[in-house]
């Protein structure tokens, strides 16, 4: 049996989710019944001659269907699911789940660092929309949700009976609250994970998020958008209680979620336990959550945390990232013999060495092209990855339009091996004099070392930068809540740094990090070229089309290099045969979520 590689049930999320989002696949209300660990089977891609062979795991990357046209879009209102559990479900059982640190707090939409904060957050509050099985959208806090207007107004039913730990009531207000908050209109501050939002909203009307009655709340929308209501289901896009600020749930929370906090023993563990008289239930009238506790546990060390899963220590998780081939063979033993499963993921991640472009030195552009030549990247992935990763642009790998491998390799600049590589970084040589800075200097390199691999990209940019005379030290920090804000202020010059941003969405990556103040434009690159060409793609319902305009941004970005992308990793986890009701769906921004996932050992 080989280890199971995920691949999306989508050829791109135009075509996937505006067909069922304006139809009748986007279930709502009250959830449909629990799912067993995913299953899906890959197809063999063949790999190019052109392309260095890495990775070690013998099972093919799946390939993916073409897109298809999508129509125009109607108003339709989402049908309630009627299906049921066919077994009535035990409550009772804790699991224990891997995470690499502690929350850095409790503001889903502000504490956004993918590998800490969501797991928590995303059950200790609720929702508009959720993803749990495939690619399906359903409510949360919503009875129902429409489209009005032809697609440019949701409208979302809430729950009458929600409210939050303090006992407060919750309402549209805090919705719209909620909503204001995540676009910046509250403190300023936009949500790096939610922030994309406002790309989006009407403009020819006095309050895109509109409070109709109590219960009921409308979002207006300049045009419509498969990617508003999949950003709403992101596990950082939660509801808070209006008033309340980042630094009211800096060290507490205060949700709606189906968990609460139990003990939290800091640099260890999270417990979290059932909400008292929580408001939802499964289709048999079960209460949920069905767990007793979800066991959030600290193991930082990505060796350390494999052996925990291995060995049963942990019942979900596993950090495969840069894992050797020893580590690998392991993960697929636990799977031939029955334990488990072993989910070989792609992640949907781009990064690399990301240059300031609103200052100098980085606002000159040879000296940009010049550190994308002199970039190494089969040295890069041997050393940061130990080989298991793959070649990706600004696009996740997983998006139909991305280029494959033999796009890249030998083909796009910065990107050659062997003798095209020695050749790359004698003309990186030449543009660095062109740009004045034959004799070098010196600089810093901002990184975030939370975790391994970001560490190592920020290291790895040093020898890159060293190979063109330029002394390069290291600046790194511990947290989010320290990196983020000089990096977002575009106070610094360089830095190594790998995006997480979950979705295999363009409007994402061009949205957020390049069109002009997008809410993750690190690099302060602004272009009247792409920001135009953002607004033609993320109005256009024909994949194919979009395609082309999203490459076409993607040339420019390339010419302009404001980063010099790398390869990125592959991911893994262990599941045990125990935990039942979880499904990797759409990814890891969506499936922190364990209302309904349960124990089958209390059964």
């Amino acid at each position: 049996m080989k280890s199971l590689r995920l691949h999306r049930p989508w050829p791109s999320l135009t075509a996937a989710f505006l067909i069922p989002l304006l139809a009748f696949l986007l279930a709502c209300g009250p959830g449909q019944e629990p799912t067993p660990t995913p299953t899906a089977t890959p197809k063999p891609a063949a790999t190019p001659t052109a392309t260095p062979t890495a990775a070690p795991l013998a099972t093919a990357t799946p390939t993916r269907p073409g897109p298809t046209a999508t129509p125009t879009p109607t108003t339709v209102a989402t049908p309630t699911p009627t299906t049921s559990p066919a077994v009535r479900i035990k409550r009772g059982g804790t699991l224990r789940k891997g995470v690499t640190g502690d929350p850095a707090g409790f503001d889903p939409m502000m504490h956004a660092f993918a590998p800490t904060d969501p797991h928590s957050n995303a059950n200790l509050y609720s929702y508009l929309l959720v993803n749990r099985v495939g690619s399906q959208l359903e409510c949360d806090l919503c009875t129902t949700w429409k489209q009005e207007d032809g697609g440019k107004t949701l409208v979302f039913n809430l729950v009458r009976n929600a409210s939050f730990e303090d006992g407060s009531p919750l309402t549209s207000k805090d919705v719209v609250y909620s909503l204001k908050k995540m676009t910046g209109e509250i403190d300023g501050k936009i949500s790096p994970r939610c922030g994309i939002i406002k790309e989006y909203l009407a403009k020819d009307v006095a309050q895109p998020f509109e409070a109709s009655d109590a219960y009921t709340v409308k979002i207006h929308l300049a045009h419509p958008s498969a990617a508003v209501s999949l950003n709403l289901a992101t596990n950082y896009c939660a509801i808070l209680k209006e008033g309340t600020t980042t630094k009211n749930v800096l060290t507490r929370s205060n949700g709606s979620g189906p968990f609460r906090i139990g003990k939290w023993n800091v640099g260890a563990s999270l417990q979290l336990v059932p909400t008292p008289n929580y408001w939802k239930k499964d289709s048999n009238g079960v209460v949920l959550p069905y767990l007793d506790a979800l066991e959030l546990v600290v193991v930082s060390d990505a060796e350390a945390q494999r052996a925990a899963a291995i060995t049963g220590r942990l019942d979900h998780g596993g950090n495969y990232a840069g894992a050797t081939p020893d580590a690998l063979k392991t993960a697929e033993q636990f799977q031939k013999v029955g334990k488990g499963t072993f989910l070989v993921i792609k992640a949907d991640s781009v990064g690399g060495i990301i240059m300031n472009v609103s200052k100098p030195p980085f606002n000159n552009l040879k000296l940009r092209q010049a550190v994308n030549l002199a970039m190494d990247r089969t040295a890069q992935r041997a050393i940061v990855f130990n080989d298991w990763a793959y070649a990706v642009l600004y696009q996740s790998a997983n998006y139909a339009g991305a280029r494959k491998e033999e796009e890249i390799w030998n083909v796009v600049p910065g990107w050659g091996t062997g003798a095209k590589k020695q050749a790359e970084l004698e003309q990186a040589k030449q543009l660095m004099k062109e740009a004045g800075y034959g004799d070098g200097f010196s600089v810093q390199v901002y990184c975030f070392n939370a975790l391994y691999y970001e560490l190592s990209t920020a290291e790895f940019a040093t020898t890159v930068l060293q190979r063109l005379g330029i002394k390069a030290d290291l600046k790194c920090y511990e947290s989010t809540a320290t990196f983020f804000p000089p990096m977002a202020n575009l106070e610094y010059q360089i830095a190594g740094y790998i995006y997480g941003y979950g979705m295999p969405e363009p409007d994402i990556m061009l949205g957020s990090y390049f069109i002009t103040g997008g809410n993750r434009n690190w690099s302060g690159l602004s272009d009247p070229r792409i920001d135009a060409l953002y607004l033609q793609e993320k109005a256009e319902i024909d994949p194919q089309k979009r395609i082309q305009l999203v490459r076409q941004a993607e040339d420019i970005i390339l010419d302009l290099a404001p980063w010099a992308p790398a390869t990125i990793y592959y991911g893994g986890l262990l599941v045990w045969n125990h935990v039942k009701g979880w499904d990797y769906g759409i990814g890891s921004y969506f499936n922190n979520r364990f209302e309904y996932v349960y124990d089958a050992r209390v059964q």
